[in-house]
């Protein structure tokens, strides 16, 4: 496969990875409300 098609995977797991953090801050966040690190 092309190193383009391999460049948007790697962003794509990383946008994942990304978005799967902030959910679980929040969630984090909603379960203590402490302030978070």
């Amino acid at each position: 496969y092309s190193i383009q098609l391999s460049y948007w995977c790697d962003a794509g797991a990383m946008i994942l990875t990304w978005v799967r953090g902030v959910q679980l801050r929040a969630v984090c966040d909603t379960n203590h409300p402490a302030p978070s690190f």
